[in-house]
């Protein structure tokens, strides 16, 4: 009879992974993470659930007590209504290092209790992110990765608020960053093409920067556009060192910068700046241009004539603008 049991059990199927998993505030990690009988944490729905599945958080409440590894394609969001939160204590909060996965965040509220970075893109196909508050720093990093952030509030994180490393392909649409003492946003590396749109960036140490190094010559590639710029200490601050940099700028409000609206380094590598139809106004200096070594050659900024630029207190320092004519 032991051995009719025992062959019985070996030969009963793996419980099914379902498409949608549920989380709730009194949920619990034993029971089979469905709408009746919900989990409770994260890492017990996300066991669940199937790949190119779905958690969702039922209810207000903190669903991780730990980092949350995230190892298959998902989408993890919070019913409308509900505070889905994710919290960090010395820790990531979410770690997505799996090559080829497609990951969503949909509705959730990021916090930093202490310390620890928040979000951490490392590997993986997509990364995206909608609808979302955070006062955690987001990592991006997954070589030649999608990346897809809107409607996003990421502020007062203490340090930046959004790195891009490398070769990440990013769209950011509609976001707050604001209050953060690094860079709202930092493009580090080479290689990143990069479209910010229809956001405000405001009060941080630098707005967006780029900061190209390394020796593999990529070129990177940035554009701004329809966004306000403000009241941060650089407005965009971009300089080259490994690989080319080139950064349209267009249908944008840049002003308020306690050091410069523009700033424009090369290193060694050229730098190209499109300004088109902006308003560069109430900076300390509206563009500034830098190099190393002094004698070569600066960075170019072109200006079409449809830029207002006034009452700025150095319209441009250690350079001149370029005309360019509209196509």
């Amino acid at each position: 009879m032991a051995l009719m049991a025992i062959a019985t059990s070996l030969a009963l199927p793996a419980r099914a992974q379902l498409f949608r998993t549920y989380l709730a505030s009194d949920g619990n990690d034993s029971s089979p993470c469905t709408l009746a009988q919900p989990c409770r944490l994260l890492p017990a729905a996300l066991a669940a659930v199937a790949n190119e599945g779905e958690v969702w958080m039922l209810d207000s409440a903190n669903y991780n007590t730990a980092t949350v590894e995230v190892t298959k394609s998902v989408t993890i969001q919070a019913v409308p209504g509900a505070l889905g939160s994710v919290v960090t204590n010395g820790h990531f909060a979410i770690n997505i290092d799996t090559p080829g996965v497609k990951v969503t965040l949909r509705n959730l509220h990021m916090k930093r209790l202490t310390d620890g970075s928040g979000i951490v893109f490392s590997q993986g196909a997509e990364f995206n992110m909608s609808d979302c508050e955070t006062n955690m720093d987001i990592h991006l990093s997954a070589p030649g990765s999608k990346v897809t952030i809107r409607n996003t509030a990421v502020r007062n994180t203490g340090g930046s608020g959004i790195f891009i490393y490398g070769t990440v392909v990013a769209s950011l649409d509609r976001m707050h960053i604001t209050g953060n003492g690094g860079a709202g946003v930092i493009i580090l590396d080479r290689g990143a093409h990069v479209a910010i749109s229809n956001s405000v960036i405001a009060g941080n140490g630098s707005g967006i920067s780029v900061q190209t190094a390394g020796p593999n010559q990529l070129t990177t590639q940035v554009s701004v556009s329809g966004s306000t710029v403000t009241a941060n200490g650089y407005g965009l601050y971009l300089t080259a060192g490994g690989g080319p940099l080139e950064v349209t700028a267009s249908r944008n409000l840049i002003t308020q910068s306690s050091i410069a609206g523009i700033y424009g380094y090369r290193s060694f590598d050229p730098v190209t700046i499109i300004s088109d139809a902006n308003v560069v106004t109430g900076n300390a200096i509206g563009f500034w241009f830098d190099w190393f070594p002094m004698g070569g050659t600066p960075p170019v900024i072109y200006t079409l004539s449809n830029n207002t630029v006034n009452f700025n207190g150095i319209v441009t320092q250690g350079g001149s603008l370029t005309p360019l004519a509209p196509m």
